[in-house]
């Protein structure tokens, strides 16, 4: 598969990431306006049990799948891909009965109604469905049908899901709002597959190894989701509803800053299957490192401006996004630095990598949350991306990996936001000089090479009156 091509395959995940993350923090400021900080809690909650569950209900097929699947697909075997294909969707189906009901019964134990445990139950199912069909849309770089799903899921999730809790339907509302989402995303997916041509067909052997194969990284997913989630459903369960959804609005919100940097980490394992080496993985890694420091330092500064418009409360207790953001350009660079150790056939580490990773920020949360709550929550989630950062570090110098400019990647975006929270810098001046700042800084230091950010341009495909204007500031930056 050529560089264009991967490229090309960016920018739709890339626009499907920002779609979602887009659409769910203006579902979720929605309904925080319209039934308070206490639904959020209980909603959010609710949804990241589910999230957990869906992730469990892959058996890491997908992850398997998306390899073999890249692989078939540039030998051109469609019947080794239609197999694939068929495989995962029998298993899908086969899992849908035992998923919804432990799904339920865990939702039940942590306090949920049977109405909101049996509408989990039915968003884990569609939500794992969801991951095997776009693991093989992803694995063929045809993503374009991933963009339109999210676009029409999150209009769903949008309309149907605020228009419930409108109604007075609260909690089950919002998770209602889901569960429609995720039918309809699997729906595009599943139809978008059926347009390939080849043959479903099951083969219980090849549906063993897509197991084995996907085990390692199934399990750092599910401690990955672990530890984004049980933070949220412990502070539901041990503090209260407003302070779970204090910290569920800070860790969303950097999320959605954080989209563009993880859709490039999530290309790095398709990419290498498809033959790329290990120096295009480290151009990947160390932009998609300078994005998220990009972000995440001018989220810490003035993290407080885009929680305004879910709560007011929210932004009082900005300091919480401000905690959660300083460890997220660690945590990406962990993930990418794992998905790296996946292409490569090591997949020991990539389950050391997510146990350390996410099983700290677990550990970190169940300490610290009944002593602090909300503080206690932003700090475990800190921590344990300090840990994964450092296990980081190690992969870098086992796979013989520079690490000069990375670092600078990381480090080089907090030094102008830190200026301006030392001086007051207002917002709407901070946050352009930050940002224009902190890229000059790059490719001046030599982070990043003015010249690469002009090829991806190219490869997007971007039209020249949006590509002429960037390249022409890349181009008097550098």
């Amino acid at each position: 598969m050529t560089r264009r091509s991967v490229t090309r395959a960016s920018a739709w995940l890339a626009i499907s990431r920002v779609l979602t993350s887009a659409f769910g923090y203006i579902y979720w400021a929605v309904v925080a306006r319209l039934a308070g900080e206490a639904v959020v809690g209980a909603a959010s909650a609710a949804v990241g049990i589910g999230t957990i569950l869906q992730l469990v209900g892959t058996l890491g097929v997908h992850r398997g799948a998306q390899g073999l699947f890249a692989e078939a697909l540039g030998r051109g075997d469609e019947e080794t891909a239609g197999a694939i294909f068929g495989s995962t969707l029998t298993l899908a189906l086969l899992t849908c009965p035992p998923l919804c009901l432990t799904t339920y019964a865990i939702a039940r134990i942590q306090g949920f109604d049977g109405r909101i445990s049996a509408l989990v139950g039915a968003m884990a199912w569609f939500g794992s469905l969801t991951f095997y069909l776009r693991g093989l849309i992803s694995a063929s770089l045809n993503t374009t049908p991933v963009a339109m799903a999210s676009l029409v899921s999150g209009a769903t999730r949008l309309s149907l899901g605020t228009l419930l809790v409108y109604l007075g339907f609260e909690a089950a509302g919002a998770v209602g709002g889901y569960v429609a989402a995720w039918a309809v995303f699997s729906s595009v997916e599943l139809l978008a597959l059926r347009t390939y041509g080849f043959r479903p067909a099951f083969d219980p052997r090849l549906l063993k190894r897509l197991v084995l194969l996907g085990l390692p990284q199934w399990v750092a997913a599910v401690l990955m989701a672990a530890g984004n989630r049980i933070g949220v459903i412990y502070l539901h369960s041990r503090v209260g509803d407003v302070q779970a959804g204090a910290f569920f609005a800070a860790l969303t919100s950097m999320l959605v800053l954080d989209s563009l940097s993880a859709t490039a980490i999530n290309l790095i394992y398709p990419a290498m299957k498809s033959g790329s080496d290990l120096s295009q993985a480290e151009r990947v890694i160390r932009v998609a490192s300078a994005l998220s420091s990009i972000v995440a330092s001018v989220a810490a500064v003035y993290g407080w401006l885009i929680l305004l418009p879910m709560s007011r409360y929210y932004a009082e207790n900005a300091y919480l996004l401000s905690i959660v953001a300083l460890g997220f350009p660690l945590a990406d660079l962990s993930l990418a630095l794992s998905s790296v150790a996946y292409a490569m056939g090591d997949l020991w580490i990539v389950t050391l990598s997510g146990i350390l990773l996410n099983g700290v920020r677990v550990l970190g949360f169940i300490a610290l949350i009944p002593r602090m709550g909300a503080l206690g929550a932003a700090l475990a989630y800190l921590i344990g991306s300090l840990a994964g950062g450092a296990a980081s570090s190690l992969l870098r110098l086992k796979y013989g990996m520079p690490l000069l400019r990375t670092a600078k990647a990381l480090t080089l975006p907090w030094l102008v936001p830190a200026i301006c929270w030392l001086v007051k810098v207002p917002w709407y001046a901070g946050i352009p000089l930050s940002l224009v700042a902190s890229l000059a800084l790059l490719l001046r230091l030599g982070a990043l090479d003015s010249r690469e950010m002009e090829s991806v341009i190219r490869g997007i495909g971007l039209p020249e009156p949006l590509s002429g204007p960037i390249r022409w500031v890349l181009s008097a930056l550098g």
